[in-house]
């Protein structure tokens, strides 16, 4: 077992809140579109985000289903995730 995986075990018995806050933390970052961070974090000044907004957000729509784009949901991923590992 790699050295992270004792490390997680060892915060897991002794600190199991902060370790389960931070995987449910992580999971929900886990669904939002890879366009939410940096460089495109929201900054109304933001040249490159006013250039690719359109195409953002079409690709937004096709791989993650995130319709309209201000609702910051990926309700496509929710459903397709939990297909493919069903395949396994």
């Amino acid at each position: 077992m790699a050295v992270y995986g004792k490390d997680s075990y060892v915060v897991l018995r002794q600190h199991p809140a902060a370790y389960l806050r931070s995987v449910l933390r992580n999971a929900v970052r886990y669904f939002l579109p890879d366009t939410d961070g940096w460089p495109f974090d929201g900054r109304p000044d933001d040249s490159n985000k006013q250039i690719l907004a359109r195409p953002l957000a079409a690709y937004n729509l096709l791989l993650t289903g995130e319709w309209p784009p201000l609702l910051k949901r990926p309700w496509l991923s929710y459903f397709v995730l939990p297909g493919l590992i069903g395949f396994d």
